[in-house]
């Protein structure tokens, strides 16, 4: 089983981006834990930039089972696990001052697509999971229709639904980047858990 995990680089305000901050912690956890030597786990990090992504993302992972993608949001100060991507609305400009042709993902009829993970279910688990660390998730529908729903729509629709797009707080308001990165490798954990059920059927 093979897993990517990635998260952007510094934008606007966020010279230091927590999802990436997060996204680094994880590779530790993994070697110290079951799925050592079981699950391959890849960690990327992704420029904020419409290109980018159009060009490398997601064909270069491919080989893998499960994408998960961590971007940062002043909006919350849960870990928000998003359950859609349309596949329109894209006119904010990114760290090179472009945008999408019309603002779109692809041509054609405006799409929302989904996760094949109950979102709501994963985040009451890890809610109980983790309630004696601090550490609160929360399902959402909107990710934003910056870089962070982007590059979920087209991993999303290259995956089949085999992708998850994570919004995460900035550090320290309120988490730590050891606790980011503990959020994120539970998350891990839960699509594993998925995933080999979905293989036992």
């Amino acid at each position: 089983m093979k897993l990517v995990l990635t998260g952007f680089g510094p934008f606007g305000e966020h010279k230091t981006n927590a999802s990436w901050q997060g996204v680094q912690t994880v590779p530790q956890l993994w070697r110290e834990s079951k799925h050592n030597g079981a699950v391959e786990l890849v960690i990327e990090e992704v420029p904020v930039c419409y290109d980018f992504v159009k060009q490398k993302v997601p064909d270069c992972w491919n080989p893998f089972d499960f994408v998960v993608h961590v971007g940062v949001s002043g909006q919350t100060d849960h870990i928000q696990l998003e359950s859609c991507a349309h596949s329109s609305g894209y006119n904010r400009p990114d760290i090179n001052s472009t945008c999408p042709t019309n603002g779109l993902c692809d041509e054609g009829e405006e799409r929302v697509l989904e996760t094949c993970l109950d979102t709501s279910k994963i985040c009451q688990d890890l809610n109980s999971l983790l309630s004696e660390d601090g550490i609160k998730f929360s399902p959402s529908s909107d990710a934003g229709r910056y870089l962070c729903e982007y590059i979920y729509y087209c991993s999303l629709w290259k995956s089949d639904g085999k992708t998850l797009f994570v919004h995460v707080p900035p550090l320290s308001k309120p988490y730590t980047q050891v606790q980011l990165g503990k959020a994120l490798y539970w998350i891990l954990d839960k699509i594993v858990e998925f995933l080999s059920n979905e293989r036992t059927r």
